[in-house]
This record gives C-alpha cells, sequence and structure tokens, in this order.
C-alpha cells in the first residue's frame, strides 16, 4: 500500500472550524492505528485508564472520541452507559463500525461538544480535547460543556500538551511522532504534532495553553480538585523497548493528564 499523507487540522473543535469535517472523514482507520504509536501503546493509554479508575456500573462520556478507542475500552471495563461524542462523520462511521462487529452497547453522537449537556455521567474522558481551544474562552466554554455532562463529584481525565515541552523537533522521533512550534509556548501558539509510523503519516494542529489558563477555566467551569499528573512507561513497555528507550520522553514529556473533580459530592 503506498504511503498517503494527511493533514489533520481541528481535530475535536470543528464547531469552531467550519469545514474541516471534510478533512477527516477519510481518517477513521488511521486514527485507530495510532494505538499502535509506542508512546499511546505504552504510556497514554495506561495512564488515561489507570487516572480514569474503575467504571463498572457508572455512566461515562468520550468526550471528542474520534473512533472510539476510549470508549471501547470503557465499556470492556464495565461502564454502562457509555457515550461517545465527535463532531466528524466519518470518524464515527468507523467507531460505528468497530461497534457492529463488536457490539458493546456504545451510544455515539455525531455533533459538537453542546450535545454533552444534556447527559448525566459520573466521568468524563478528553484525550487531547482541552488543546484545540485556541482562545481562552473557547477553552472555558468547552470545560463548561464538560461540567454540565457530569454528576456533583464526577471525575473529568484528559491529556493535554505539556506547557513545557521540548522543543527540540527530534526529541519524540523514536516514540512515533515529532512535535514542533514556531512560537516560544505563548498561550495560543500553534503546535503541530506529526506522526511517521511506517504507512501513518499525518500531522495535527493543535494550540498551547499554560498551566494558569487551563486551571482557570477549569475552574470557571465549576471543577475542582485539579492535579497534573505526568504519564509513566507501562511494564510491556519497557520490557519491549528497554527502559533507556524512554529516558528522553520522560525527561520532557509532550503530554501530561489532568484530573478534576466537578464540584458537589458524589451522586
Amino acid at each position: 500500500m503506498a504511503t498517503r499523507r494527511y493533514l489533520w487540522k481541528g481535530l475535536i473543535l470543528m464547531h469552531h472550524i467550519p469545514g474541516c469535517d471534510g478533512q477527516l472523514s477519510g481518517l477513521g482507520r488511521e486514527y485507530e492505528d495510532t494505538a499502535e504509536v509506542p508512546f499511546r501503546a505504552h504510556m497514554e493509554i495506561p495512564g488515561m485508564l489507570r487516572a480514569i479508575g474503575g467504571v463498572a456500573g457508572l455512566a461515562v462520556l468520550d468526550a471528542g472520541c474520534g473512533t472510539g478507542l476510549y470508549a471501547r475500552m470503557l465499556a470492556r471495563r464495565g461502564g454502562s452507559p457509555v457515550v461517545g461524542i465527535a463532531a466528524s462523520a466519518g470518524m464515527l462511521a468507523t467507531a460505528r463500525g468497530l461497534e457492529q462487529r463488536e457490539p458493546l452497547g456504545i451510544d455515539h453522537r455525531v455533533g459538537d461538544l453542546t450535545l454533552a449537556q444534556g447527559l448525566s455521567v459520573n466521568a468524563v474522558a478528553a484525550c487531547y480535547l482541552l488543546p484545540y481551544a485556541r482562545a481562552e474562552a473557547d477553552l472555558t466554554a468547552m470545560c463548561q460543556s464538560l461540567a454540565t455532562a457530569l454528576r456533583p463529584g464526577g471525575r473529568l481525565v484528559t491529556a493535554v500538551i505539556n506547557p513545557d515541552f521540548s522543543n527540540d523537533p527530534q526529541w519524540y522521533r523514536a516514540y512515533g511522532f515529532s512535535l514542533t512550534t514556531a512560537g516560544q509556548h505563548a498561550e495560543g501558539d500553534p503546535v503541530v504534532l506529526s506522526v511517521a509510523q511506517a504507512e501513518l503519516i499525518f500531522e495535527v494542529t493543535a494550540y498551547h495553553g499554560n498551566r494558569p489558563t487551563v486551571e482557570s477555566a477549569l475552574w470557571k467551569a465549576g471543577f475542582t480538585e485539579i492535579s497534573w499528573t505526568r504519564l509513566q512507561v507501562s511494564q510491556e513497555g519497557v520490557e519491549g523497548y528497554g527502559r533507556a528507550f524512554w529516558d528522553n520522553y520522560l525527561a520532557g514529556p509532550h503530554a501530561l493528564i489532568v484530573v478534576a473533580q466537578r464540584a458537589g459530592d458524589s451522586a
């Protein structure tokens, strides 16, 4: 199969960027394949699942679900009901196709985050959702939509771009991607993540968000107990690649996990 190159911009925040759905419509399988990229397989995915914790019998939202990777993982862990929201009909077509092959009872919905406002869930997974807010007002609106979906005491778990990621474009190459920016880590600077793994080649443009800005948006939306966590390497990652392989990433990670709780006692 010939290698294809995709320009993949505005992954989640498509309700702010008209016309992006067309760019994403054919990328379902490619996005699904990123689960095999070393960083995702051995750091991001186990880190997100660990932060979310047990979901058996709990209502869960996968916000910006793409092809439904986390929605399926959480449904397999007993989450019920599980809802996945994404703005791209093309991405959701892949998610629904996977649901047909392995029925897990996931409710996939096409649309922007206003769809979350009618839900009542115990936990929200939002992997790389917040970095697609270009302005602080957009970020706050996004957080507010997620907060309204959560029951009091419910948990938001989201992966964000590390405000202090390495500016060396080769720093993350061994882990299946590179990260570049023309700015100086200023608020709103574009950040381009390029994946180049075998035949899987595409780019994603997100935006830099400083820690105080992210925390302010979460506080304004009604979240409390906000914590930032560095990712760790899974045992499989250590065994498969050796511990030294991960040293560069651990010294300057490109992503962190943020956990926040909606104010109020658990329902």
